[in-house]
């Protein structure tokens, strides 16, 4: 599984946390490809590079 995290920290000092849903569950997705389209359509502005994909290891 993979999901979308988002920079909460400072450059110097990232602090990565994941994206949930409004219902609290965390965004995943079954491929990296999927999870990866699915960041650019909904984060695609300078502010893009505060989020990565991930692969979540739980």
């Amino acid at each position: 599984m993979w999901g979308i995290q988002v920079n909460v920290g400072y450059v110097t000092t990232p602090d990565w946390r994941w994206v949930h849903r409004g219902t609290m569950d965390r965004v995943e997705f079954q491929t990296e490809a999927a999870a990866e389209k699915q960041m650019k359509l909904w984060y695609p502005t300078a502010k893009s590079a505060c989020f990565r994909v991930a692969k979540i290891e739980d």
